[in-house]
């Protein structure tokens, strides 16, 4: 996710809320003008009902995307007024509020999540794809709308933390921090792999990375936690490394920060590049999950790539 995007609870019967519903009411009738009429009235929200929830991100305070929860049935809820504004877009954030409102759906104990777009809205249909969705037939009072594709996800069993994290750029100044971070987080790999510590090949390996730039520090609640190396390639997001501080590891921060880079590069239909040491069987399994798969193999490292989905239409 950028730096500074914060996820907020609001009235969505406040101005923030009201804001993004008619900036997404000017998108639709602009997509589907047809069935619009000069002088139509504007969307309005209901207050927000039990079990449910609105969703706003803000970036640097200013309303940049919005989601909801409305209940259908007992086990089912419904994701509704789910919109980014155009200069936002292909950032993560419709990825991030979907976690986020997966996340409240699951504390509310729904089963399963359902919602609906327009079938002229290609870029919503693929992420509703990428993020699990399945198609299902129109349900409720979108049966007869010809206009309407509607779609369905198990909520997951278990409630995941919403990770709210930063970015930020490596400085000189960050080097010191950055290669105790390595030491830290490595200690044990180097046992498994080389059968004890190894400092010459920790320094050589540091310097490598150091020399090769594009480091960001990952940041949760104001502490640093974490580090990526990412590079945005032709045809591809090579994923350097990713270490996060041993205190901090099982919290779901770098699989947040791994599935926002998916996102990214899915959405401009690039492949995720990576590796990971054979003896590190935990990140290993993580990544498979996250829908890696093999490609390599050598004497120290499995190299995995993520592809972007062949049937998601951008």
């Amino acid at each position: 996710m950028s730096t500074d995007v914060i996820i907020k609870e609001v009235d969505p019967q406040g101005e923030d809320a009201l804001a993004l519903l008619r900036e997404a009411a000017i998108e639709a009738r602009e997509l589907y003008p047809e069935f619009h009429h000069p002088g139509d009235p504007w969307p309005v929200n209901s207050a927000t009902p039990p079990r449910g929830t609105y969703l706003i991100a803000y970036f640097d305070g200013e309303p940049l995307a919005c989601g909801a929860l409305r209940p259908l049935e007992e086990s089912v809820v419904e994701v509704r007024r789910m919109f980014v504004v155009k200069s936002a877009r292909r950032k993560g954030l419709g990825r991030a509020l979907l976690r986020a409102l997966e996340v409240a759906a699951c504390r509310f104990g729904y089963k399963f999540m359902r919602l609906e777009t327009g079938n002229r809205q290609l870029p919503a249909m693929a992420l509703y794809t990428s993020y699990g969705f399945t198609r299902i037939e129109p349900f409720g009072t979108y049966i007869d709308d010809p206009t309407s594709v509607c779609y369905e996800k198990g909520v997951e069993g278990r409630e995941t933390p919403f990770v709210d994290y930063r970015l930020i750029t490596a400085a000189t100044e960050d080097e010191g921090w950055l290669e105790n971070l390595r030491r830290n987080v490595y200690q044990e790999l180097f046992y498994l792999t080389w059968g004890g510590w190894d400092e010459a090949r920790h320094t050589r390996q540091f310097s490598e990375c150091i020399a090769r730039g594009q480091i960001f520090i990952i940041e949760v609640d104001g502490t640093r936690v974490g580090m990526i190396q990412l590079f945005d390639e032709e045809s591809v997001f090579e994923v350097g490394e990713i270490q996060i501080q041993p205190a901090a590891q099982n919290r779901g921060v770098g699989t947040a920060v791994l599935k926002d880079v998916i996102a990214r590069a899915h959405n401009v239909r690039k492949s995720v590049r990576l590796r990971v040491g054979l003896k590190n069987e935990g990140a290993y399994r993580l990544y498979v999950r996250l829908g890696f798969h093999l490609v390599d193999r050598t004497d120290t490292h499995h190299h995995m790539v993520c592809e972007p989905r062949s049937d998601v239409g951008l």
